[in-house]
């Protein structure tokens, strides 16, 4: 019966608690994915539009077409019904709200053909936007959990009341049945009582032995009863125990789910910060490639602005003095036709004589003022001066003449290069990176010392950094050539390997330049082979400085530093 009444009021304790309140959050969700796409469509169309062009045309066509589709999608969405759920009492109570809201700031805007900070700020807006509801759908998520909570939490308590209904039920049942056994015992005495003494008179012995008998009936009832009470007690005991079981069990398996929602509301707190850091940092690079977009641009306007200046001072100087020329070669050609007319006009008719003079008077001061013009115009286009600082040298030739010392002795030699560039566009700062070839040989004729002579050339070829350079480099030398015989020939020595330059000026009249090679492979007699050399070129003159090691004739390892002065052709 107990275990009835407690199935009872099981089955009918989910009838007083509300269920929860809890709406679909896909809306929401696909609301805030919009405003995310739509936000990052606002920022690219930003930073394609930097400088106009079919991209930006293209990115603001894109963007019209997004804005369209997210305004019809979200025709009639209320971000406040989620809200507005956490907002009301359930079952009671209130659901604690981690986060604040203020009053929402919808974004309203109807066009993508407006300028670039007006379509950055656009974009921040929906990102902004989609943050919030995506902060509101972080939030509902725990009030979702917490009604599930609220809701086992009231079926709980009814449960309970129940179960102590049921214990107070038991108890005036069991305490009925006491005082029932008491009183039916109690009647059997007085009746047995009461024959007892009609039949006393009969028989002493009979009376005896149906006391004996009563007695012996009554404790018999009497541990009925009290074995009926104990068992009653036992059971009750029992089921207080499996109530205190359950009531253990409930509790543990609520501290679980409050520890595995803790988990859960810290995960998906981190997996919020986590998504918002991962926006922000995507933010931050569009932001990064924007303006490095902009500077390339800016650098480019830049470039081309300069390139155009000086082609067109060197065509404005050009123009100055071919118009200059071409009218004083044609005053020049009048003033000799003039002349030739005067002089036949006076040998062939006196008559128009004087006007003839007088034309070729006229023509020759003509021809004078050409000259003059040309003479200004030459002046003019010196005046003009073209900064081409920024281009560096095409190419050149030199031929020079110098010493070097050695460790074994001097010599005196001579030594001639060249060098060919091609170079890209130079940035709006800086020097143009390219390809570059040198060569230079040098012949060198021992004074005292060894050996009496030596020929030896390098050829680089590197690839320019700006004013950095690095590169491939390969020499051959010929030790002794004039020594050289048939049972004797001249020593061959060669190696290439890694060189390495810095330009420190590099224009068409001046060049400043130093460069180190190391040439270990095929130098195994050697052993170490490297050699630097610097430049300094100015117009029509240049210097060269050379180093390194160097090979005796005997064979093993020397040192030499030579400098060598002369001309040289640059363009």
């Amino acid at each position: 019966m107990l275990f009835m009444s407690i199935v009872v009021a099981a089955v009918t304790a989910a009838e007083p608690c509300e269920a929860p309140r809890v709406r679909d959050t896909a809306p929401l969700v696909a609301a805030m994915a919009q405003d995310k796409v739509l936000g990052l469509t606002f920022t690219k169309a930003a930073g394609l539009c930097a400088e106009r062009g079919e991209a930006c045309d293209q990115a603001r066509l894109e963007c019209a077409t997004m804005l369209t589709s997210t305004i019809q999608k979200q025709v009639g969405f209320d971000e406040g019904q989620w809200l507005r759920d956490m907002l009301l009492p359930y079952n009671g109570a209130n659901y604690p709200m981690t986060r604040t809201f203020g009053a929402a700031t919808i974004a309203s805007d109807a066009s993508c053909n407006i300028d670039v900070s007006a379509l950055t700020a656009a974009g921040q807006r929906r990102m902004v936007q989609a943050t919030r509801r995506d902060t509101i759908f972080q939030e509902y998520n725990l009030y979702s959990r917490w009604t599930q909570t609220q809701l086992q939490k009231c079926k709980e308590r009814v449960a309970n009341d129940e179960v102590k209904s049921a214990q107070t039920k038991a108890e005036s049942e069991r305490l009925a049945a006491a005082s029932a056994a008491v009183g039916a015992a109690e009647a059997i005495k007085l009746k047995q009582a009461a024959d007892a003494a009609a039949a006393k008179a009969e028989a002493d012995k009979r009376a005896l032995a149906a006391a004996d008998a009563e007695a012996k009936k009554q404790k018999e009832q009497r541990d009925f009863a009290d074995r009926e009470i104990k068992r009653r007690e036992e059971a009750e005991q029992r089921t207080r125990d499996e109530r205190s079981e359950e009531k253990r069990a409930a509790e543990a398996k609520a501290l679980k789910a409050e520890e595995e929602r803790k988990k859960e509301r810290a995960d998906a707190e981190q997996q919020r910060l986590k998504e918002k850091a991962e926006t922000e940092a995507k933010l931050e690079k569009q932001k990064e490639e924007a303006a490095l977009a902009q500077k390339a641009a800016e650098e480019k306007k830049l470039v081309t602005e300069r390139d155009a200046k000086v082609a067109q001072q060197r065509t404005q100087k050009t123009q100055l003095v071919k118009d200059a020329e071409a009218n004083f070669k044609r005053a020049k050609d009048e003033e000799i036709l003039k002349k030739q007319a005067a002089v036949d006009a006076v040998s062939m008719s006196p008559a128009i004589a004087q006007a003839a003079v007088t034309e070729a008077a006229q023509a020759e001061k003509a021809r004078i003022d050409a000259e003059k013009r040309l003479f200004e115009a030459k002046q003019k286009a010196d005046a003009i001066v073209i900064d081409d600082s920024f281009e560096r040298s095409a190419g050149s030739v030199w031929i020079t003449g110098g010493g070097s010392g050695l460790d074994t002795g001097f010599g005196l030699g001579v030594m001639g290069g060249a060098h060919f560039g091609f170079w890209g566009t130079a940035p709006p700062e800086g020097m143009a990176s390219g390809f570059e070839i040198r060569l230079w040989g040098r012949y060198l004729a021992t004074v005292s010392g060894t050996p009496a002579s030596t020929f030896d050339s390098l050829l680089t070829a590197r690839y320019f950094f700006g004013a950095i350079g690095v590169g491939l480099a390969g020499e051959l030398r010929v030790i002794d050539p004039a020594q050289s015989t048939a049972t004797a020939p001249a020593a061959l020595r060669g190696g290439a390997g890694p060189a390495l330059a810095v330009a420190f000026l590099d224009r068409h009249e001046t060049r400043v330049l130093l460069g180190v090679n190391y040439l270990p492979l095929g130098n195994t007699i050697d052993g170490v082979r490297f050699v630097g050399d610097f430049e300094v070129s100015y117009k029509f003159f240049t210097l060269h400085v050379n180093g390194g090691s160097a090979t005796r004739a005997a064979g093993g390892l020397a040192w030499q530093i030579g400098a060598y002065a002369g001309v040289r052709a640059a363009w």
